[in-house]
This record gives C-alpha cells, structure tokens and sequence, in this order.
C-alpha cells in the first residue's frame, strides 16, 4: 500500500494535509498545558520537572520567544525559538514540537499573556490535557514594582483574553481533557490540583505528592483586586477571591474562612 496518500495522526506534509476533523486529535500524542500554576508557586517548573520525567517546557506561546525546556535554542527536528517562525503557523509548530518528541510525555505553560492564536487549537485537540487556574495570572502583576495606572492597560488586555480562552474551553467545540479551578476553589486544597497533575503526567505510575511547592506570599492581594475595582478593572468574577477581607490590614477571616493555602 503506498504511504503517500495515507494520512497519519499528527503529522501533515506537502503530500497529506488533512482537513480538521472534530473526532480525530489534531496532534500525535497526549500533553500537558499548565495555567495559572507557576505564577501561584515559586519555581514551579523545576519542581514539576522533579517530580515526573516529562519534558517540562516553560511558555512555548510567549511573545518575545518560545521558551524550550532547558533554554534551548533548538528543538528536535530543527526547530528554532524563533517567535517569528512558530508564529507563522502557530497549528503546526504545534503538532511539530508534539510529533518531533512523540518518545516522551511533553508539558508547556500557557497564560493570557502568550500568544492567543493557539488558544483554539489547544481547546480542540483531543490530546490536550488542561490544568488551568482562573485568574491566577494577575499574582505575576501584584508582584510587580509597576503602579495599577502603567499596568492597567497590560492587564484589561489579559482578562480580555482569558475569558475568551475560558469562553472556548466551556464550548461544545472543546475537545480537550479540561480541569479548571477559580483561585478561591485552589486555595481551598491546593494539594488536590497539584495530584491530579501529576497523576496524568506520570500516567503509567503511581505519583503520590506528600510536598507541595512553595506558595508565592499573597498577603494584600485582596486590597490590589479592591484598587483594580475601584479603577474599573472588575476581575474579581475570574477569582472566586474574597476582597472582602484584607490581610494587608491585618483583618482576620472568620473562622469559617479560613483556609491552609500558606503552604510551608
């Protein structure tokens, strides 16, 4: 049988490039896209690539270059961490990084302030694997020395485009393995996301967390959600965050709000 007119899963060339089908899988093999984690915990990537031998690359969509894992500045089959390059054709860089590494379980970063023209491909590839934290984003601008006034335009963009990857997540048209969570709902049992993590990364073992990463201080993030409402940013409905109570202010929760999301 000739192997020219065949289609393979994954793959696409001059001689077979196979129309989108809603029941096939758009790249060669399942992977892993993290959201919203490594701005929640402080060196999240060298953690999770600790704990499981996958390919852990950092944000493989950012705009000023494709972050490989070990800062490469290549990749198998020759690609390059050229920004110009991937973006070109965002759909087959993607299937190229997953069909070049097919050997190995491969896991990347993605976040509202990458590159957005992937966002549907991700939502539609039945290999995708989605662990996402809503709103977990805006901890990565708390910690800037930036004021609310520099930022402000920087961060309406990014919730603009967060609700509508999370618009496209919750769409008929989703194929891919979805797990969300807002940051209250993390906060609650960070343990549990981090488990479900590592359980479909090291698929083939038994993974069990008994240490969690160290968590970034988030001590007065309620009062910056506050001033980014009062300067009619409203992302307090991507978090689930209670504003309400300040810790900047030194006020405590009630004793039915408390919560172990200072992890030690």
């Amino acid at each position: 049988i000739p192997r020219r007119p065949l289609v393979r899963r994954g793959i696409a060339m001059q001689s077979s490039f196979s129309p989108y089908v809603k029941s096939e899988p758009i790249t060669s093999c399942a992977y892993s896209v993290i959201e919203g984690f490594d701005d929640i915990f402080e060196n999240f990537h060298e953690w999770l690539s600790d704990l499981s031998s996958a390919r852990v690359h950092g944000h493989l969509f950012a705009k000023n270059k494709v972050e490989y894992a070990h800062q490469e500045t290549e990749f198998f089959g020759g690609l390059s961490n050229s920004c110009k390059v991937r973006d070109y054709d965002v759909k087959s860089f993607l299937r190229n990084v997953m069909w070049n590494a097919r050997d190995e379980r491969q896991c990347f970063f993605f976040g509202p302030q990458d590159n957005q023209a992937v966002s549907w491909q991700l939502v539609s590839d039945l290999n995708a694997r989605i662990f996402m934290v809503k709103g977990a984003w805006l901890l990565r601008h708390f910690r800037s020395p930036q004021s609310i006034l520099d930022l402000r335009a920087t961060i309406a963009r990014e919730a603009k485009a967060e609700r509508q990857h999370i618009d496209a997540l919750q769409s008929v048209w989703c194929r891919a393995d979805v797990h969300m969570w807002t940051l209250d709902e993390f906060l609650e049992d960070p343990m549990r996301p981090l488990q479900a993590i590592a359980s479909e990364i090291n698929a083939t073992e038994h993974t069990s967390i008994t240490e969690a990463p160290k968590m970034h201080d988030l001590k007065g993030f309620g009062a910056f959600i506050r001033e980014l409402n009062n300067h009619g940013l409203h992302v307090s409905g991507l978090l689930g965050y209670p504003v309400e109570y300040d810790e900047a202010n030194h006020v405590d929760l009630p004793r039915d709000y408390k919560r172990p999301y200072l992890i030690k």
